[in-house]
């Protein structure tokens, strides 16, 4: 059974997601909306038999922007590693140092904060997965040519989604229905459909006892996963709006 565990979590890099819940932590949210609309509801989600866990090491409900920053350093540290073994003191290293540099540099400078509409996310896939005059911000992390995106309110982080290619060859599988597929087997639970999630889009979900995934239809050959805060949804504290 332990072996078994072993690999689920490891079938799972880029698909779960272990968390400490903090749902005391965030208590206020705006009442100064236009038009309504929620999230799916993590009730009657399918409780999986295997845990959700998440595609980067180090990261817990909860964390600070701040603490977040630290923990992808940390990631985009080890990724570098084996680019710094194959150079030598010199130019090349320092190319090295400039690119990792400019890396973290970028997820810092991603920052998006939901204080006044309009703001360039409203015109992305995003849209519906955050409110605006509710304290929210997200943070946006490209690693290995699939984004990754950090939503917090609070300056706590309440939800991440990341985006990943289908097609022959993707661990994630060839399409759509395909991946609802893997990630039900994965998971020792059958996902639940919904015809129109947040953003219009099908989706699928699961929960443990920490964490609703819901896996979102983005196109054929595109898909994204959404980890929230399930203590968070439970306590009706993150409510989502549309814009106009």
């Amino acid at each position: 059974m332990e072996m078994k565990k072993i690999a689920v979590i490891v079938l799972l890099a880029g698909f779960g997601f272990m968390t400490i819940t903090h749902a005391a932590d965030i208590r206020s949210f705006s009442s100064s909306r236009i038009g309504n609309i929620s999230s799916p509801s993590p009730e009657g989600a399918p409780v999986t038999s295997s845990p959700i866990v998440m595609p980067l090491t180090g990261l817990t409900w909860g964390m600070t922007s701040v603490q977040i920053f630290e923990t992808v350093d940390k990631i985009l540290d080890e990724d570098y590693k084996p680019l710094y073994q194959k150079v030598s003191p010199g130019v090349k290293m320092k190319q090295l140092d400039a690119k990792l540099a400019e890396e973290k540099f970028q997820f810092r400078n991603s920052r998006i904060d939901f204080s006044t509409p309009p703001t360039s996310a409203d015109t992305t896939p995003l849209r519906g997965e955050y409110a605006y005059n509710n304290n929210e911000t997200l943070l946006t992390l490209t690693r290995n040519g699939a984004a990754i995106h950090f939503f917090l309110i609070k300056d706590r982080l309440s939800k991440v989604i990341e985006e990943h290619a289908l097609g022959e060859g993707s661990p994630q599988g060839m399409n759509y229905q395909d991946s609802v597929v893997r990630l039900g087997a994965l998971l020792g639970a059958n996902g639940r459909s919904i015809a129109a999630g947040a953003n219009g889009a099908p989706e699928a979900d699961w929960r443990d006892n920490q964490t609703h995934l819901r896996l979102i239809r983005r196109s054929d050959t595109e898909a994204g996963f959404a980890y929230a805060d399930l203590s968070l949804l439970l306590a009706d504290k993150i409510n989502r709006f549309k814009k106009p």
